[in-house]
């Protein structure tokens, strides 16, 4: 619709960013204009997270802000997508008066048609597809001054724990074909991306749907086929599903960075087999030990969740011990969220908010504890870093052992554009910002020049 601008504000997971890439595509098809000031929009987009109760509350908070925006006539119409309205259109159409449009995220290629009718005047519309969809784009518009752009490789999954909603909100797993991504990895190289992020609900079990078994290494080879410059990062690999050949594909080549997101939860045997993840605390130590053994300067990412249902004091204290053995170098941690529909919902002895939260704070320093331990051991030691930003002057970038948006940054002063690859000596770090002085740059891509490729020091312990 020629002459109407459109503003996408998303919440949530790397994947939501995926989608509203794709749904500013679609919509510059139609003739939308996207637009990256909220100031210049006649329309908003709000791309919604829906997957525990915090992102829920945030995504009616900032739906509450558009709403008094239009109530003032400063926009004018108002849909709402992603998790959250797939699981609550009904409700979203009745509870606010404002909103224009409720669309689930099944099959995002609906929103343009279902603007215009909302622009034409029709009101309260809802699109829910009963089917899922498997839907995708060679090319992705992509209104980004960074030098990274985030790939979903599939949608939905079949991992079935307990304490999700999400297959019911976005489907079983639905894996792209390797033809379609690497279509859309060459058109993001060319345009000059130099990171490019593999996101999936769970990456590891890449392609089981379509090729009747998981192809996560074989998607990684055919994209690291192309030979340019550029970073091959991994999210969501749940331990259930990891293949150790990434291990070795990682060996072969480090634009394959030597960083792994891995999800583990919990380490109580007990909980693991209440949440059904399908794994113990043992294979989980022996396949953390493998990566650590056969990379010893990989960076680990996990997630763990506390207050599930049943934890008892020695169950939390066995996590707390974990992660004071110093395998991860990133944790998130989150407050388990009593989700209707799921298994975990109906388990008796819920564990009071409160105390879950206070667990959340004792394990949070003891992971920020860890990761400053290993900050430390960097100083004075040279990294390649990807230049995304300037900020108040100073270069903003990323070491690659850290992912975009969650983990650390490195600041240095310098003259450089953004995508650029520069090695730096870092100087210090406060918080989960690190310093650095720049002492060369556009070299090869590598991990670093540390001997033995060691960050941490020696290989006798996680530390």
């Amino acid at each position: 619709m020629k002459g109407k601008r459109v503003f996408i504000h998303t919440l949530g997971c790397p994947k939501n960013e995926v989608d509203s890439l794709f749904i500013a595509g679609e919509l510059t098809k139609e003739g939308f204009e996207v637009v990256g000031k909220l100031s210049l929009a006649d329309a908003v987009i709000l791309n919604t997270c829906g997957f525990l109760e915090d992102a829920r509350l945030e995504s009616l908070e900032e739906l509450n802000f558009f709403i008094g925006l239009k109530e003032v006539k400063l926009i004018k119409k108002i849909i709402v997508t992603g998790c959250y309205a797939q699981r609550s259109a009904g409700w979203f159409v009745k509870t606010f008066p404002g909103v224009d449009a409720v669309v689930g995220n099944r099959d995002l290629r609906v929103i343009p048609s279902v603007l215009k009718r909302a622009f034409e005047g029709e009101e309260k519309i809802v699109e829910i597809p009963n089917a899922y969809s498997y839907w995708y784009s060679d090319e992705t518009y992509l209104p980004s001054t960074y030098p990274f752009a985030y790939i979903k490789i599939s949608e939905g999954c079949s991992n079935a724990c307990s304490y999700c909603v999400l297959p019911g909100i976005r489907g079983p797993a639905r894996s792209i074909p390797i033809e379609q991504i690497k279509k859309q990895i060459d058109h993001l190289v060319e345009l000059g991306f130099k990171e490019l992020v593999l996101v999936a609900q769970d990456t590891g079990l890449y392609g089981a749907d379509i090729y009747g078994k998981p192809l996560l290494p074989a998607l990684l080879n055919e994209i690291l086929r192309l030979q340019k410059d550029f970073w091959v990062r991994l999210l969501y690999v749940n331990p259930m599903s990891f293949d150790q050949e990434i291990l070795n594909i990682m060996k072969r080549d480090p634009r394959l960075v030597h960083y792994l997101d891995l999800p583990i939860q919990h380490i109580s045997d007990r909980i693991l087999k209440l949440m059904n993840r399908k794994i113990d605390e043992a294979k989980q130590r022996k396949l953390i030990e493998t990566i650590k053994t056969t990379l010893p300067d990989i960076a680990l990412r996990t997630t763990l969740l506390v207050g599930f249902p049943g934890e008892t004091d020695d169950d939390f204290e066995s996590l707390v011990k974990f992660v004071e053995e110093g395998w991860f170098d990133h944790i998130g941690v989150f407050v388990y969220s009593r989700e209707e529909g799921t298994p975990a919902y109906s388990i008796e002895d819920q564990v009071p908010r409160p105390q879950a939260e206070h667990r959340r704070d004792i394990l949070t320093i003891a992971a920020e504890e860890q990761s400053h331990k290993k900050m430390q051991a960097m100083v004075g030691k040279t990294f390649p870093v990807l230049v995304e930003t300037r900020s108040h002057g100073m270069l903003e970038g990323r070491l690659p052992y850290d992912a975009p948006q969650i983990d650390r940054i490195v600041v240095m002063k310098g003259n450089v554009p953004s995508g650029t690859f520069v090695d730096a000596k870092i100087k210090g770090f406060k918080s989960f910002t690190i310093y650095a002085e720049i002492i060369g740059k556009d070299k090869q891509i590598h991990q670093s020049d540390n001997d033995d490729n060691q960050l941490y020091g020696s290989d006798s312990g996680p530390n």
